[in-house]
């Protein structure tokens, strides 16, 4: 049913009551976006900092 109204999301709100199929994006809660940021260690961000810059520079 869904592939014959090219609905390709993951998260997909279907409401019987309304009759109405809604596909969603997929949001992300301040509390994911606050727990993928701290999967890094301060030690890794900084040499991920370090190789953005050196990358930046090999580019001019």
């Amino acid at each position: 049913m869904l592939q014959k109204l090219n609905i390709n999301n993951a998260r997909v709100l279907i409401d019987l009551d309304k009759q109405t199929v809604e596909a969603q994006d997929d949001d992300y809660s301040v509390d994911d976006l606050l727990e993928a940021a701290g999967m890094l260690s301060p030690e890794r961000g900084k040499e991920l900092l370090d190789e953005v810059k050196r990358s930046r520079e090999e580019d001019l």
